[in-house]
């Protein structure tokens, strides 16, 4: 279970962290060649067909990602979809078909004929579906299925009709790739923090468990299997950090690949099976790597700033194809009448987690950065300042929450192995650990008395719940038993009683009043016709009013429903070319700060402010390729925002010459 926001940009706000380069491999990378650049619009998701003849892509147009296709430099490029938000291509082992997912309101399984022609939806739903690969014989996509319970890798035929799960479950989250040949299945199988990789034969059997650590990852969206189907990659954290191993089906024999005191992983064989690439922050930067299947050195491919990510092998092994995001940071504070006052400003592959906290007397201001190879918390005056580290780790921390003294910081950290609550004193401090479980826990929020924390874990299911836990530790107890995918941390009414639960699943959004103490969860309304995107919940400072990001048509609008019942309202203005994710409440509940996507070819999210009572709305931030988003309000109604620029381009670089004689 993974806490953080979703966005339609996320995949330009991943990043490994950056410190200095070293100089030792400088001189052997070779020169990566730009297919498609900035004016193409953010281009993003290559994928390149089983022949190596043609590239496929996503790409904004107007505000609306579609599908493209072309040579295999991204010449000639013809549109095939026509939905409102198409992304991640997938093409089928023929290279006549693209599955891809498409917004319909949630991600649903779309295919379309390369050679043109009406896409046609293959799944509907409000759970989430995104294509991983095709049965070899081209009869049928397979496809994972989030928010709806466990998490599970399905088929869907081309020519229509049900899906069906590709193997029998086995009680957990599973993510499968199929083998080269169709005959067997490599699963990543999740349970809490647990994650393992096991074996099934497609003919039937049971399945076999091919590791037992707990800490593998199988990267179900890239090539697990060799080629000749012999071998699988997987990625483990049994040493402390991510590495890469191989494992023999047959034998069940493991072997480190890689092993480094930075993260490897995105792993991808070569065609000829010789060779794995992959992304790495090794050299203090994320970075694409090159590794012998048989072990042995690293091989650099990229040096620079940017991000690297879907990793495309050309057929003969001459080149690789991938995606290529720049970004700068920013984290800034509304002025009055004026231009934003830009509290931090980071240069170079930068980036923040949507997550900040205020101390309550409003001097500091704590916010999340990756700039030293993984995410910490910074500290900044708001009255303006240098920015210092406040809590680190070599791991991820997250999530800070100020206590409502002010005492105390409560935040999210994986630097024991997994996910958990941790609390240090505000005036800094050594942390302490709230929950010990090898379950995630997480999105954690203080009680109004300051004596409780409600957040999520997995520890007894494989999707998240809500638990309460003292804010001076002991024993946790759960509050819900939903069963489904809580999309939102839960939310304190002012007197402490209840919490606010969001969910997302099968059965569509729901949202629950549920007593703290005891009680049966009542239900609230939510527009009948709306899915409620995930990353966008908050309860007004009065507790009257629950907001919520609602999908509809395909577009993203802001929607507030009364916490005593009744039908919810709209306050977004706009019917079309909206997109507004999430939201944050004025300190007088007169208004809500939200990002807001100006749709166009070169896209930017601005803040925008939205009148609870009359529906205007106000532009905060004009600034232009610039992803801002809102992080709160200071009592006197100004509003901290996070910002990250991007730019984004396909690549292609020849590793050839770089390989020589190791070929």
């Amino acid at each position: 279970m993974r806490f953080h926001l979703m966005s339609r940009h996320s995949a330009l706000l991943l990043a490994l962290a950056l410190t200095a380069c070293t100089g030792d491999d400088r001189a052997r990378v070779p020169v990566q060649t730009v297919l498609l650049g900035e004016a193409a619009g953010l281009p993003a998701t290559p994928a390149l067909s089983p022949d190596g003849s043609r590239l496929a892509w996503s790409q904004p147009v107007e505000g609306q990602s579609r599908i493209f296709v072309g040579g295999s430099d991204a010449s000639n490029p013809v549109r095939l979809s026509t939905g409102t938000w198409d992304t991640g291509p997938v093409w089928s082992p023929d290279g006549r078909w693209i599955a891809y997912a498409g917004e319909s309101p949630e991600f649903d399984l779309w295919v379309v004929s390369v050679d043109g022609g009406e896409p046609r939806q293959l799944t509907s739903g409000p759970a989430r579906d995104q294509p991983t690969g095709w049965l070899p014989d081209a009869s049928g996509i397979v496809f994972r299925r989030l928010g709806a319970g466990e998490a599970r890798t399905l088929v869907a035929p081309l020519e229509g009709g049900a899906a069906r799960p590709l193997v029998a479950p086995l009680g957990g989250n599973q993510f499968v790739a199929l083998s080269p040949d169709g005959t067997r299945a490599a699963i990543e199988l999740g349970r809490g923090s647990n994650s393992t990789i096991w074996l099934q034969d497609m003919a039937g059997g049971p399945a076999r468990q091919l590791t037992t650590e707990g800490f593998e990852e199988g990267s179900p969206l890239r090539s697990s299997w060799s080629p000749d189907g012999r071998f699988l990659v997987f990625t483990s954290r049994r040493t402390g950090t991510t590495d890469l191993w191989t494992a023999n089906v047959e034998t069940g024999e493991l072997r480190q690949l890689t092993s480094d005191v930075r993260n490897d992983r995105d792993h991808l064989w070569s065609p000829d099976g010789k060779w794995i690439a992959f992304t790495s922050d090794r050299g203090g930067q994320p970075d694409v790597w090159i590794v012998a299947a048989e072990g042995g050195e690293a091989i650099r491919v990229t040096d620079d700033l940017a991000l690297e990510t879907d990793l495309n092998w050309h057929p003969d092994g001459s080149a690789l194809h991938f995606f290529r995001g720049e970004t700068d940071a920013r984290v800034g504070v509304t002025v009055p009448g004026g231009d934003p006052r830009i509290l931090v400003e980071w240069a170079g592959y930068q980036v923040l987690q949507p997550s900040a906290t205020l101390s309550p007397d409003e001097r500091t201001l704590l916010f999340v950065g990756n700039r030293s190879g993984n995410f910490d918390i910074w500290s900044v005056p708001l009255a303006g300042g240098d920015a210092v580290p406040f809590v680190a780790s070599p791991l991820n921390d997250g999530w800070p929450q100020y206590s409502p003294d002010g005492s105390q910081v409560m935040f999210s950290s994986n630097r024991a192995g997994s996910s958990d609550l941790w609390v240090v004193p505000a005036t800094g401090g050594e942390p302490r650990r709230l929950t010990e479980w090898t379950s995630n826990e997480g999105l954690g929020r203080w009680s109004p008395d300051g004596t409780q924390i409600a957040f999520l874990s997995d520890r007894e299911t494989t999707q998240s719940e809500v638990w309460v836990i003292p804010a001076t530790g002991g024993t946790a107890r759960r509050v819900t038993s939903f069963n489904e995918t809580v999309s939102a941390p839960p939310e304190w009414s002012p007197d402490g009683r209840s919490l606010y639960v969001a969910l997302q699943g099968e059965r569509g959004a729901r949202l629950f009043r549920v007593p703290v103490n005891g009680g049966r969860p009542q239900a609230l309304r939510l527009s009948s016709t709306t899915t409620v995107n995930g990353s966008g919940h908050s309860l007004s400072p009065d507790g009257a009013w629950y907001a919520y990001s609602a999908v509809a048509g395909g577009w993203s609008f802001v929607e507030i429903t009364p916490t005593a019942g009744g039908p919810p309202r709209r306050i977004t203005r706009r019917t079309e070319r909206v997109w507004q994710p999430s939201s944050v409440w004025s300190p007088d509940g007169s208004r809500l700060a939200v990002p807001d996507w100006q749709f166009g070819n070169d896209a930017t999210t601005n803040v925008l402010e939205l009148s609870v009572g009359d529906t205007t709305t106000r532009l905060i931030t004009t600034r232009p390729r610039s992803f801002e988003s809102p992080e709160l309000y200071t009592s006197d109604g100004r509003i901290v925002f996070s910002a990250v620029g991007a730019a984004s381009q396909i690549v292609r670089v020849s590793v050839a010459d770089l390989l020589g004689g190791r070929r």
